[in-house]
């Protein structure tokens, strides 16, 4: 089998004065779906992730959010003027104010309990709450010239979970003064009427959880706030303690009487994780700490198993680990594997490296454990052998610009000239292993072989790390220079020429351009869950694809929901126009509905500067995106190797981020801007000319 080499991506930024007009569309943020309330897969993930310590949460239980209002000087509460009010959405409710400590009477520390109840009772209407209904609950103040009463809530006996309602007193001379009122006792949701139905005896719990031998410890009921889609609702809900016949003990929570619904599921037990430092993508980001699983631990105490999550049913380890597996054997060209101290550190342990840097070992292996993970969600494990073979891996091989896959080894080499270490550049290490699934999947790979179409194996592996990055650029962090240059573009004019032949990498990005393509019109479509979607059509297209001349009728095939091609199934147009684009089938006149400006308001970044001072050009950037944690400002379309970070300020009506940029912005200057979440994966892109005014 010869050697293969990589395909590699990269960002684009943005800048600017008047951000003047949009010329690029952006990418949507890219979240896993939530599994199906009762379905087969919610039984198998809750068996699969509760067991090995994970929780597994179907509703979440959330602050009901608010709105800021100021208050004029004349305004009071309870006779007492407030400085800063908070209120719920539908203005019904008080959920937070503050008070000049010295416009509040003095009250003893022995009467507080008193006059907090006196003041419940006076401000119940404004916090729409039924005294009645709050129960003491008492908390320890973190500052010890301060005191909390508060309460908790109860409808009709029942406990609305994680509901507080508290008064926080602070201490002066002449005694306690008032200062702050937070709500959160939901009393102005409605709460929804309680469904009929028994408690669930342990044989119903089994059937809905699939699980035998379990026993119920203890169950009841309460209230669960849940914020979904913006729209607040107080629901009621059952749990559940049990015990399994090996000695777990877990929570679950249903809602739905007599037809049971899985909300939420978590395992009492004690562990802890064992996280090392790894790249998010490239050398070029900060480092972070990730959990390190599937690996055994020398242990004075004896060897010690991490599971899939990186956990153990232990105090936090100390040992040795050289990092290797049933399918991961790693080791450095010049000193064989590496074995690396364990350490505790805070309520974890983790995997001490030279100066606290990613080792390239350990970089790989996480990057592996990463791609593993994400095709396993689409294929059954006897469509994919190529899960469970080992892979051998040797990095800092002393040559330069390159790495390769060949039967079952991926190589990388090393720092030098231009080139970074490969090991730490995620993207290739993607297009590597891709190189291996093509070698395992398809007709030949059934009968023995892989695929032999060159070209189709280059774009396999563009492919792959480009649904890990979200990105259509190739090799972030390739060049030492010039970080952000990609080797290749999937967002390209490519196109199929029948009998005209590249270079394979280049005639890999035709097929690599469709299916980004494809996952840009799925997620203007379907947001957040297109990129799953046109990902798992990727994937399982490759159980029969040999060549990328096949992929259009296959995907096409494998998206007609009623199995009839004499119909046109919901988004037949969109695959089509994807692969017409490069020429790989004939473009229908039917609309697939894409919008290429995404001129979604769920999407909106804009940007200004400033007039420029000796510290630099002061920046502004505003988004609506909820879930943006970081930007990255440059000037230009693609290459930027002084980008302005501005630092997230506030989150109130949408995400601003101010800063300096420390270039010159120029009249009708073309800047690019990328949004990130807090895991580094980009939310969305524009791209903008400036104006002057």
């Amino acid at each position: 089998m010869r050697q293969r080499t990589p395909n590699y991506f990269s960002f684009c930024h943005m800048t600017g004065w008047i951000l003047a007009a949009v010329l690029a569309g952006s990418c949507r943020p890219v979240v896993p779906e939530r599994a199906k309330l009762g379905s087969e897969r919610a039984a198998n993930d809750f068996s699969r992730l509760v067991k090995s310590g994970r929780k597994v949460t179907q509703a979440q239980a959330l602050n009901a959010s608010g709105t800021s209002l100021a208050l004029s000087q004349s305004q009071t509460i309870a006779g007492y003027q407030a400085i800063n009010v908070e209120q719920s959405k539908d203005g019904r409710a008080i959920l937070f104010a503050q008070f000049d400590a010295r416009q509040t009477p003095a009250v003893k520390e022995t009467q507080l309990d008193t006059f907090a109840r006196d003041f419940l009772r006076r401000v119940a209407g404004e916090l729409t709450i039924d005294p009645a209904e709050m129960k003491s609950f008492p908390i320890n103040s973190a500052s010890p010239s301060q005191k909390i009463i508060a309460w908790t809530r109860e409808i009709g006996g029942v406990a609305v979970r994680d509901s507080r309602l508290a008064l926080v007193f602070a201490q002066l001379p002449d005694g306690f003064h008032l200062i702050e009122i937070r709500n959160r006792a939901y009393g102005h949701i409605t709460p929804q009427k309680r469904p009929d139905g028994e408690r669930l005896n342990e044989a119903r719990l089994a059937q809905v959880i699939r699980t035998t031998d379990i026993k119920v410890a203890a169950s009841g009921d309460y209230y669960i706030l849940e914020t979904l889609k913006g729209t607040d609702r107080l629901f009621p809900a059952t749990w559940y303690t049990i015990t399994t016949s090996d000695g777990q003990t877990f929570t679950l929570t249903f809602t739905g009487g007599n037809e049971p619904r899985l909300l939420e599921a978590y395992s009492h037990r004690v562990e802890t994780t064992v996280e090392a430092m790894v790249y998010p993508r490239a050398w070029t980001d900060t480092p972070r700490s990730e959990p390190i699983g599937e690996i055994a631990i020398d242990t004075p105490q004896g060897r010690l198993t991490l599971d899939v999550n990186g956990q153990t049913q232990s105090a936090p380890p100390t040992g040795k680990v050289t990092i290797r597996n049933s399918w991961f054997s790693g080791q450095q060209a010049s000193g064989g594997a590496p074995s690396f101290d364990v350490r505790p550190e805070g309520g974890k342990s983790s995997i001490v490296t030279a100066n606290g840097d990613p080792s390239t070992i350990i970089n790989v292996y996480a990057a592996l454990r990463r791609i593993r993970s994400y095709a396993a969600r689409f294929y059954l494990a006897r469509e994919l052998p190529y899960m469970s073979k080992k892979l051998s891996i040797t990095t800092d091989i002393a040559r330069e610009c390159n790495a390769f896959y060949q039967s079952m080894t991926l190589s990388f080499y090393s720092r030098g000239g231009r080139c970074a270490n490969m090991a730490y550049v995620n993207d290739v290490i993607y297009h590597e292993w891709g190189h291996g699934l093509d070698d395992h999947t398809g007709p030949g790979a059934q009968h023995g072989g892989g695929m032999t179409d060159a070209a189709f194996s280059e774009g396999i592996g563009d492919i792959v790390a480009m649904f890990m990055s979200g990105d259509h650029n190739m090799g972030v962090g390739f060049f030492t220079a010039s970080p952000q240059s990609p080797i290749r573009k999937l967002d390209n004019q490519k196109v199929y020429v029948p009998g005209e032949e590249s270079e394979i990498h280049d005639q890999g990005t035709i097929i690599g351009g469709a299916f980004w393509e494809l996952r840009r019109r799925m997620v203007n479509k379907y947001g957040a869950a297109g990129h799953d979607k046109a990902a798992g059509l990727f994937f399982r297209h490759l159980l029969e694809a040999e060549s990328y001349k096949d992929s259009y009728g296959i995907v096409q095939r494998l998206s007609d929901d009623d199995q009839n091609p004499a119909t046109r199934h919901s988004d037949w147009c969109l695959i089509n126009h994807a692969f017409a684009q490069k020429a790989l089938t004939a473009k229908d006149p039917c609309a697939d509905g894409y919008n290429d400006a995404s001129s979604d308001s769920a999407t909106r970044v804009f940007v200004a500067l400033g007039d420029p001072a000796s510290a630099g050009t002061p920046l502004f950037v505003s988004t609506s995106l909820d879930a943006a944690h970081s930007v990255r400002v440059c000037a230009g379309r693609e290459l930027c190797q002084q980008p302005a970070t501005p630092t997230l300020i506030k989150s109130e009506g949408g995400i601003k981020f101010f800063g300096n940029v420390n270039w010159s912005p120029a009249h009708d200057q073309i800047i690019s801007i990328h949004v990130f979440d807090s895991n580094g994966q980009l939310l969305a892109k524009r791209i903008a000319k400036l104006t002057k005014r």
